[in-house]
């Protein structure tokens, strides 16, 4: 319970340190890679654990293996659960900062179309929907033959529907309710 607590308390902190001072999605992309890092080197993460090696040295050697990339924000987040001794958290901090960031930064969203769309037309759709929503989106695109023509976007519980068999469900709906004389 209480480890649950200090990793969601970083992964808050961690998110708001990068909302007012870095590019969130190449930070998140860091923490990802970090991840993988500890996993593929258990021997790294025990390094940095064991108490025989100097805070300073593990400092050190956090800036010589990410340095010259642009990932400030993880090796800031790493070298304070150093200092202090939270690294056993490292991994349920990571995943509870994705599932927030997640809710904060991205949309995942499915477009249905009646055709195969090029890869610029993929673009543009993505482009739109993260203008219209302001954050970023994990795009799906299906192919159905029954959508007609037009499109249909699913974003969370949200249904667009610009598809023509809907149009033509309409169309049909209101004329089967108009009353002849």
């Amino acid at each position: 319970m209480v480890d649950r607590v200090i990793s969601k308390r970083y992964a808050e902190g961690f998110l708001d340190y990068l909302r007012d001072h870095h590019e969130v999605e190449g930070e998140l992309r860091g923490l990802e890679s970090l991840k993988k890092t500890l996993k593929n080197n258990p021997a790294f993460l025990k390094l940095l654990s064991v108490p025989q090696v100097s805070q300073k040295e593990k400092f050190d050697l956090i800036d010589r293996v990410w340095q010259g990339t642009a990932l400030q924000a993880v090796c800031h987040l790493l070298k304070l659960l150093v200092k202090k001794n939270y690294l056993k958290n490292i991994f349920e901090i990571i995943h509870t900062t994705a599932q927030m960031a997640t809710k904060d930064f991205r949309i995942e969203a499915k477009v249905t179309l009646a055709f195969t769309a090029d890869e610029p037309m993929v673009a543009r759709l993505r482009q739109g929907i993260s203008q219209k929503f302001q954050k970023s989106v994990d795009l799906t695109v299906e192919y159905s033959p029954d959508v007609v023509g037009g499109a249909q976007i699913v974003i969370g519980n949200t249904l667009i529907d610009g598809t023509i068999k809907y149009r033509l469900a309409k169309l049909k709906e209101q004329l089967m309710s108009v009353k002849v004389a």
